[in-house]
């Protein structure tokens, strides 16, 4: 008889034929507390003070009621930010409202601290002018060395003998309130010897259509949301980093919406599709023009800027604003007079007659306070060779204009010491 040891398998072989036999129990994992206990006890801590929070403002905002958040403004500086570089086609529907603006690209550029180049012509200049002003003086649509700021100050320059900068600070939609705050926070670091202001047609419009200089206009408002951002970051980032293909493909889309346009047939209109329309909500109203009301506060403005420059040395000059309105209009004056002013419920006539206005104000201003006047209003011909709209400038007037006011100026830049 064999011994029973004999059929016992060995160990190892038990062990791979049962291996749940001959294992110890598993032990027990440990839960999410139990591996991170410091973490854990942080939120539950941070829950509970959140909870408490939000309980204890509840019960506060039913005794004392809600409160407002604040939100931080500014001052807006209404300026070509430093290193701009823009190029613009001007748009089919914009052609139309002109009848001596060549269509093709315009280039306006501004210095490190944000003038329209070219301007800083010294590095040491001996004379230093500062042109203030809207779109009329901003030029957009000129040649960079027909414009007349930068003009004026090159046959200044010729004429004196001496190193002359002309700084141009405009920027369209502009009007004398804002030219002041430019002169202040912008012109007067530079040291001028004369500040040369020409408004009119903005400070019309603002105070017809909003009633006062300080308002609640989307684009033209003093006071400004401090984080208001008028780009979005990929915009931006697009701008900054590959500037030229973003101006290329700018010009190429002005192309083809105009191409688009001729093909479905699409009417223009005196202010659709030439750019964004910043007087939408005004138009289809009508306005009683009080004269007298908004000729004074153009006034005061005035001489706000003149009693400003004088304060800190500097040599106020002031400029009617040269303009194509006449009793027997050109055609196309007469047009957009027709369409474009009656949209506010105003007749061309009506237009014309405060337009004058405020040039005469300006006039009065001058001769009131002693202050060197440049009448462009009655030097540039009111005809479509020297404006190619209302009041806006084309190459020959602009070059029209800085003969003017180089003239104007010579006596008074020669003299001062």
């Amino acid at each position: 008889m064999q011994r029973i040891e004999e059929f016992a398998l060995p160990l190892s072989h038990f062990r791979q034929a049962f291996p749940f036999a001959m294992t110890s129990p598993k032990t027990p994992k440990k839960n999410r507390f139990e591996r991170h206990p410091i973490l854990t006890m942080m939120v539950v801590i941070i829950g509970v003070i959140l909870l408490l929070l939000v309980v204890t403002e509840t019960l506060l905002t039913l005794k004392h009621g809600p409160v407002t958040p604040y939100a931080h403004r500014a001052i807006s500086l209404r300026e070509f930010p430093p290193h701009y570089r823009k190029s613009k086609l001007p748009r089919d529907a914009q052609m139309a409202l002109t009848d001596s603006l060549e269509k093709r690209v315009y280039t306006i550029r501004s210095d490190e601290k944000g003038f329209i180049m070219p301007s800083r012509i010294h590095d040491q200049p001996e004379r230093t002018l500062l042109f203030l002003g809207g779109s009329t003086t901003e030029c957009f649509y000129v040649d960079e060395e027909k414009r007349f700021p930068y003009l004026t100050g090159r046959l200044l320059e010729k004429r004196t003998g001496k190193k002359i900068n002309a700084l141009n600070a405009a920027f369209g939609g502009n009007h004398t309130l804002h030219s002041i705050n430019i002169l202040l926070n912008k012109g007067l670091p530079e040291k001028p010897d004369m500040a040369v202001m020409m408004h009119a047609i903005n400070d019309l419009y603002i105070l017809i259509l909003e009633g006062s200089y300080w308002n609640d206009h989307r684009s033209r408002s003093h006071l400004v949301p401090l984080n208001k951002q008028k780009d979005s970051w990929l915009k931006r980032l697009i701008r900054e980093k590959i500037p030229h293909i973003n101006a290329g493909t700018r010009i190429l889309q002005t192309r083809i919406k105009d191409t688009l346009d001729r093909w479905r047939g699409k009417e223009n209109t005196p202010w659709k599709g030439a750019a964004a329309d910043e007087w939408i909500n005004a138009r289809g109203r009508t306005y009683d023009i009080d004269n007298e009301g908004i000729l004074s506060a153009f006034r005061r403005n005035l001489e706000t800027f003149i009693t400003t420059a004088r304060i800190h040395g500097v040599t106020p000059v002031l400029m009617t604003q040269a303009n194509r309105f006449k009793e027997d209009p050109d055609r196309l004056i007469a047009w957009l007079g027709a369409t474009f002013f009656s949209s506010y419920g105003i007749t061309y006539e009506q237009h014309m007659e405060i337009y004058r206005a405020f040039n005469d104000e300006i006039r009065a201003v001058a001769r009131d306070h002693q202050v060197v006047l440049v009448d462009l209003d009655r030097e540039i011909p009111h005809e479509r060779e020297m404006m190619y709209d209302f009041v806006h400038l084309n190459d020959a007037g602009s070059e029209q204009a800085a003969a003017v006011i180089a003239a104007t100026l010579e006596p008074h830049l020669s003299r001062k010491e």
